[in-house]
């Protein structure tokens, strides 16, 4: 009965197109601000307890706050007629976000990840 309100109801965001374009461009510097700390970083020279304490912390920030852009810019824009074209960007730059992450123990020249762990041998 709840949402029956809401039949034939469209949501509008109140966000224009050159808001939405500049949060692209402020996602997607984030978004190069953390690969070329990515790319400055020294691949591993031996065994590291933990990924997370090759990085500075202000990375970190970074990858969060480019996933959490995009998702907003992502739903912001489909929520708007005039915007709805700029959603993959939005999404794209989440993905490439959440890409560095996966990757990122191939990065750092990681032999092994995940459930093995060869160090006992």
């Amino acid at each position: 009965m709840f949402f029956r309100w809401f039949e034939g109801k469209k949501f509008r965001a109140r966000i224009t197109p050159q808001a939405l374009k500049m949060l692209l461009v402020i996602n997607y510097v984030l978004l190069l601000s953390a690969l070329l700390i990515i790319l400055l970083t020294p691949p591993a020279r031996g065994y590291e307890f933990s990924i997370y304490d090759a990085y500075p912390n202000y990375f970190w920030c970074l990858i969060i706050a480019s996933i959490f852009l995009g998702q907003i810019c992502a739903v912001l824009s489909v929520l708007d007629d005039s915007t709805s074209k700029y959603w993959p960007l939005g999404f794209l730059a989440a993905v490439i976000a959440n890409c560095l992450l996966l990757f990122l123990p191939v990065i750092r020249g990681y032999f092994i990840y995940g459930s093995g762990d060869d160090s006992h041998t």
